[in-house]
């Protein structure tokens, strides 16, 4: 794997750079994982964006091979993620550096006249450097620009061109890196994007939100398939409203689905409420950041487990899933929507800023998968929708069926849904929606034990914490530590048989998560009494790195 990391104040271009850099590699046939990193400031600042890429990628490496650096302060605040003889592209019209392997490129002088495009010249310095060819590169640009319109396209491949024969003429440097010989098809979609999508081939037909780093993708690119898709897709004036309306959606009869972040998810805890007694399904995607508060708009975290599971007064089943890669947002998404119509109850998505803004190159979807339709056609004369039935899950209806019209609000009910305050009916109402745990206990996933059942060392993570502790088991056993990985995506209803069944059997178990407490292993001991003592947390607002797992496991093996 080879890792390139771009760096330079906000608003000049990091993103794009690192964006056309990754198409250029997915188009080569390379696997690709990339993430953006950027503090919340319109101007100034250090973004960065990472690309890795080779024959099997699937998260950020410890140390990147080259570093591209515009200004003094992107180099200083990006140095320490250099390899030890790793190569640096800098700005020689901002700042200097000495040593071998810095190669000092005149990006303003370099991009006189062509506009902003100072990033553009870097890039085409760096393909000289890695060995690469232009041609594919002008095809790549030529997409991304071609909305711009032509003088814009002819700049940036320009520029491209002058940054590669500026390298070439005065550096003897390359780094030789091949193309792969077979080129396997792929799609390059952000964890966003795979929500989205699998939202769509689920049935989506109603999504409204109020943008919230780091979910407003989802809203930017349903808004963007809003005509082709049929569907309708509302910014909302806040999240009071986001989660009742689509509530009404649902209730009227369409797959509904509303994305938010934590602060905007609090806001959403009553309604949230409302779809437990009314069991009015919905969608809820969550991209946790850091907290609490406004806390840290566009870092990482995995802070609202504990929230997302106890959310909203009372007392009511509710389905929790937080897939671990872009791929199983996609998969995971479609299987949200089935679950929560099918059982009729509120499903919650949970994705992080990490997983939420990252591409990465994966195989096509799978867009054969169709939604099951769970409302009733036609009602007889009396229809109880709320009527008591062994698994708890009643006939559904929507405005429109004859003789299906009933009564839903957030009281207590009986079965045509008329307010009741009686014990008997309190107690029987809330048993027969309790039911339903029993069948969607038997249709979610169990968790996944990765490696060897006797391993020394047993992982314990969910969510974004998959494809890094992952990468962490192949290094473990190159330090001759034998070690497993159990990974949470459905963490409510919780598996409490088969959790019971693997740490009982596991001699050491650590806990990875991005929180400061760690709560899943709360979880873990409430539903099951199994105490997890180690634990590797990361609450900085950075993704983990594979050196961060390793070294963490390491403290607790003797």
């Amino acid at each position: 794997m080879t890792s390139f990391l771009f760096a330079a104040p906000a608003g000049s271009g990091a993103m794009v750079a690192g964006r056309l850099f990754s198409k250029f590699c997915q188009r080569s046939g390379f696997g690709v994982f990339s993430n953006n990193e950027y503090p919340s400031l319109v101007r100034g600042g250090v973004n960065f964006y990472e690309v890795n890429f080779g024959d099997s990628v699937c998260c950020l490496s410890d140390f990147v091979d080259v570093l591209v650096a515009l200004n003094l302060e992107c180099f200083d605040f990006c140095k320490s993620r250099l390899k030890k003889g790793g190569f640096v592209v800098f700005d020689c019209d901002v700042f200097e550096l000495k040593g071998e392997n810095c190669f000092g490129v005149p990006l303003g002088s370099l991009s006189e006249g062509l506009g902003n495009v100072r990033n553009v010249v870097a890039l085409g310095a760096c393909l000289a450097l890695f060995g690469f060819d232009l041609a594919l590169f002008y095809s790549v640009i030529e997409d991304v620009f071609k909305h711009k319109g032509d003088v814009v396209v002819e700049n940036n491949k320009k520029a491209l061109r002058a940054g590669f024969d500026f390298f070439k003429e005065n550096f003897n440097a390359c780094l030789n890196v091949g193309l792969p010989s077979v080129k396997e098809e792929s799609v390059f979609v952000s964890g966003n994007e795979a929500v989205a999508l699998g939202a769509l081939q689920a049935g989506l037909k109603f999504f409204c939100a109020y943008p919230m780093t780091p979910a407003s993708g989802v809203l930017h690119f349903l808004a963007s398939k809003e005509q082709t898709a049929g569907i309708v897709v509302r910014h909302v004036e806040d999240e009071l409203a986001v989660l009742n309306m689509a509530l009404g959606a649902s209730f009227a009869g369409v797959r509904s689905m509303v994305a938010t972040s934590g602060g905007g998810f609090c806001l959403m805890s009553e309604a949230l409420g409302l779809s437990g007694m009314a069991e009015v399904p919905v969608v809820i995607v969550v991209a946790m950041r850091q907290g609490p508060s406004t806390g840290v708009p566009t870092r990482t975290s995995q802070g609202d487990l504990a929230f997302s599971v106890f959310a909203s007064h009372g007392q009511f089943p509710r389905v929790v899933l937080a897939p671990g890669d872009v791929e199983e947002l996609f998969y995971f998404t479609f299987d949200a929507f089935e679950l929560a119509y099918k059982f009729q109850v509120p499903v919650i998505v949970l994705s992080d800023k990490f997983l939420a803004e990252s591409f990465c190159s994966i195989k096509p979807f799978d867009t054969s998968l169709k939604p099951k339709n769970f409302f009733v056609s036609e009602a007889e004369p009396g229809f109880k929708r709320y009527l008591f039935t062994e698994d708890g899950v009643s006939p559904m209806s929507r405005p429109g069926v004859k003789n299906g019209e009933f009564v839903a609000s957030s009281y207590e009910h009986d079965e045509f849904g008329h307010t009741v305050e009686d014990a008997e009916s309190i107690k029987k109402m809330t048993d027969k929606r309790f039911a339903k745990l029993v069948s969607l206990q038997e249709s979610v996933p169990e968790p996944v034990l990765y490696g060897d059942e006797d391993a020394d060392v047993t992982i314990v993570g969910w969510g974004s914490s998959k494809s890094v502790v992952l990468e962490a088991l192949k290094v473990l056993k190159q330090k001759g530590v034998s070690a497993n990985f159990l990974h949470f995506v459905f963490v409510e209803p919780f598996p409490v048989g088969f959790v019971q069944d693997v740490l009982s059997k596991s001699k050491n178990v650590v806990l990875v998560e991005a929180s400061k407490l760690g709560f899943l292993a709360d979880l873990i001991r409430l539903r099951t009494g199994v105490v997890i003592e180690n634990k590797v947390l990361k609450y900085d607002g950075l993704p983990f790195f594979p050196k961060d797992v390793v070294d963490g496991v390491l403290r607790f093996v003797k």
